[in-house]
């Protein structure tokens, strides 16, 4: 952009380019509108003429209303995946212990339940603990306990559906309940 930006430093620029974000997330409904009156006021000044800025605030408020529909699909997505998993998670727990109930009677039902419940956790606690290997060994411990206690499912999905999703596990989500169940499989 010419507009005031021509000149502008790299940080002035992201800037500029966080502030159109964030007005675009916040928009009330009327995104084209609200593009259109953030470049109104972010344009004011500089060598544009009224017609390119009009064109360039067109553009943007296009841009700005498909990337909110995209946000708001990828988030369904998103959720709609953290769910199945996390339901995923806790079925197998629930067939754990559907299949130790059968053993009631024929073998040490306390052994049973024990085998398999301590089977799946503990799977699922070192794939967590493995997952973390890049982090400190605060928040792998951390991790560990938390997968000990069956609560890693919920927190992983959390932590994506809030956007904190790490970008450097060793291991996604789906490989390590794939991993898991083959591991369970094996013995």
């Amino acid at each position: 952009m010419r507009a005031g930006l021509g000149n502008a430093t790299k940080a002035q620029c992201v800037e500029a380019g966080q502030q159109l974000v964030a007005v675009i997330r916040n928009s009330g409904g009327d995104v084209c509108g609200d593009v259109r009156g953030w470049m109104a006021k972010s344009l004011s000044t500089g060598s544009m003429t009224n017609g390119e800025k009009d064109n360039l605030a067109e553009i943007f408020a296009e841009v700005g209303k498909e990337t909110r529909t995209a946000t708001k699909m990828a988030r369904i997505g998103v959720g709609l995946m953290i769910t199945l998993e996390v339901a995923m998670g806790y079925a197998d727990v629930l067939i754990d212990v559907l299949v130790a109930k059968s053993y009631y009677g024929k073998v040490d039902t306390a052994q049973a339940t024990a085998g398999f419940a301590i089977l799946s956790i503990v799977i699922q606690a070192l794939f967590t603990f493995f997952q973390y290997a890049k982090k400190s060994w605060k928040e792998r411990l951390g991790r560990f306990l938390l997968a000990l206690f069956g609560l890693a499912p919920l927190m992983e999905g959390l932590n994506v559906w809030t956007g904190r999703e790490d970008s450097d596990l060793l291991i996604s989500g789906p490989v390590i309940y794939t991993g898991m169940k083959g591991v369970e499989i094996a013995f």
